[in-house]
């Protein structure tokens, strides 16, 4: 059976051209050597010992050590839900991120995603049910935003195996400001079978 998109992504590009976005000069960092660029190609893909790709622009330079703090959000976003700390979990958002759920709920801003997570997601949750997010590709479109892709899987072991409680896809929006990596937006999405 094909899995078939239901819930259409958001559009992220309004959010890489606001001036909280980029508020000041981009910085150029060490240039990455991937040696996969193909001549004349539009961007060069970089294999991570993770599956995970990593995309970046010809011109654009990227220091690895901004592609292991993108890696590092999603790492953050699991350790903060499955200790159920709503106060860490927003802490990893820009103070006018946004998050759209998969049900097409849009959760505006750094305080109101805390609040959520803090009265509405985490008090339902049992103590084994886990949150893990497997990075897929990071495509970075400047030296302070990249687009993340992945899929979320939260569920828990149970006696009878594998209860999954939600997989989905999702898509984040990573913004730098200063040295830190901040998330600008998530969108998740769900697959149907057919």
């Amino acid at each position: 059976m094909r899995n078939r998109l239901v819930v259409a992504m958001g559009v992220l590009l309004a959010a890489v051209f606001s001036p909280a976005v980029n508020p000041a000069p981009l910085i150029a960092g060490e240039p990455i050597d991937d040696g996969i660029a193909e001549e004349g190609g539009e961007s060069g893909v970089r294999q991570t010992a993770d599956p995970v790709d990593v995309i970046v622009p010809d011109g654009l330079t990227i220091e690895e050590a901004d592609i292991q703090l993108v890696l590092q959000i999603a790492a953050d976003l699991d350790d903060a839900w499955n200790s159920r700390d709503a106060k860490a979990f927003a802490a990893l958002f820009d103070d006018y991120a946004d998050f759209q759920l998969h049900t097409g709920l849009l959760i505006q801003g750094k305080a109101a995603i805390e609040k959520f997570w803090a009265e509405q997601v985490f008090p339902g949750v049992p103590d084994p049910m886990r949150h893990e997010i497997t990075p897929k590709m990071i495509r970075f479109i400047s030296e302070k935003a990249a687009i993340g892709d992945g899929m979320l899987k939260i569920g828990m072991k149970t006696a009878q195996g594998e209860m999954v409680h939600l997989e989905s896809g999702g898509t984040m929006l990573l913004i730098k400001k200063e040295d830190r990596w901040l998330i600008a937006a998530i969108r998740l999405v769900v697959f149907v079978k057919e």
